[in-house]
């Protein structure tokens, strides 16, 4: 796992990359000491997995960050949105900005996220169609709204 830390107008933004497991224990460590803001916002598009090891030490990491700062989850992909439905602990719904939903084009295949506002993925009984930037076909979620933005109703 990596990550990348920027600082703007009193908030700390963290990309995270790669799989959680348990060799996110020591990049946990030293992005702690890096963060000096009030409000830290994770941006979890980059995420590919995180295991049992890796969801412990997240969970570990946001509680004590939530002590004394603002944290919030942006670009939430299906790795942990995934984990959110399993491990109500995991996110607090009203941590979550967006999530990006998993879509496939059924003229060409290719497979693309669509960023959705929390609040709006909250309310949809159903995903809507989009147009495949790559062939301009028609492109559905992979998975039903309603199961896949189940933790943000809880």
């Amino acid at each position: 796992m990596e990550f990348k830390v920027t600082t703007a107008a009193h908030q700390d933004t963290v990309r995270l990359e790669g799989h959680v497991n348990e060799t996110a224990v020591p990049a946990f460590v030293l992005l702690e000491r890096r963060l000096k803001s009030v409000r830290v916002a994770f941006n979890l598009r980059g995420v590919d997995s995180f295991n049992s090891l890796g969801a412990m030490e997240w969970m570990a990491l946001v509680g004590r960050l939530a002590r004394t700062r603002e944290v919030v989850f942006e670009d939430c992909g299906p790795a942990f949105v995934d984990l959110a439905n399993m491990i109500p602990q995991f996110a607090e719904p009203q941590r979550v900005v967006n999530v990006l939903a998993p879509y496939a084009c059924r003229k060409c295949g290719e497979r693309f996220a669509v960023p959705f506002q929390a609040a709006q993925a909250k309310a949809l009984s159903r995903f809507p169609t989009h147009a495949c930037a790559a062939c301009g076909g028609e492109a559905a979620a992979e998975v039903p709204s309603e199961d896949y933005c189940l933790f943000l109703r809880a």
